[in-house]
């Protein structure tokens, strides 16, 4: 059974066991509790409460890997219920607004740390047949997305020139390394879609040498 914690102070995070409900083999595995503890508290988002920092991380993690309506807030509260009903303790209301409060407490920096290093750890236990010539290759992709169009999102991710204002999105850009063994994240950088030094090559750069030197170390 799940020991939440009933405050902030007492935060027991006991993402080891929450994780054992998600419907993919070995992920308490893949993502260790002591790893977790130690990127959500550096971070300062190692919280408590009904929506702890434990149950938050499966619920979104159950969002990112399903489409349609299985991915909405609404369907990540009900699995929630349906979790802590499993276990013996009471279900939050169906209002997706407290969920959807602590969600955000994950922070973007923790989660991005938390990507690098699982990817670190997975390689560092590859088998060598699934080195390329015995390197460590890296798969460079670049692609776009849209987002809702606030003024914040705009002044940091403008729209299309070509389009009116009011009537367009902001866009970004993004260029991802994905480690050719493992199918991991290596890293990753985000800016405008376009203007000053915003194209894909330019963005790599950004990312720096030192990402290429720690593959080839290992």
């Amino acid at each position: 059974m799940v020991s939440l914690p009933n405050s902030r102070r007492q935060c027991t995070f006991m993402l080891e066991r929450v994780l054992s409900a998600f419907p993919v083999e070995r992920l308490p595995e893949m993502l260790p509790e002591e790893l977790l503890r130690e990127v959500f508290r550096k971070h300062k988002c190692l919280f408590g409460g009904v929506f702890h920092s434990a149950i938050v991380t499966w619920a979104f993690l159950c969002q990112v890997i399903r489409d349609g309506k299985d991915a909405s807030c609404q369907a990540a509260v009900a699995r929630i219920s349906n979790f802590l009903i499993q276990v013996g303790r009471n279900a939050p209301h169906a209002n997706t607004g407290d969920y959807c409060y602590a969600r955000a407490k994950l922070k973007g920096s923790a989660i991005r740390e938390l990507a690098m290093r699982i990817a670190s750890l997975v390689q560092d236990s590859q088998e060598e047949s699934w080195r390329w010539k015995n390197r460590n290759t890296v798969l460079i992709d670049g692609f776009t997305f849209k987002m809702p169009d606030t003024p914040k999102n705009q002044a940091i991710y403008p729209q299309h020139t070509a389009q009116k204002p009011g009537l367009g999105f902001p866009i970004a850009r993004v260029v991802a390394l994905l480690h050719l063994g493992t199918g991991c994240l290596v890293d990753a950088a985000i800016g405008p879609y376009q203007g000053k030094d915003t194209s894909e090559i330019a963005m790599l750069r950004q990312l720096g040498l030192g990402m290429f030197f720690r593959l080839e170390s290992r």
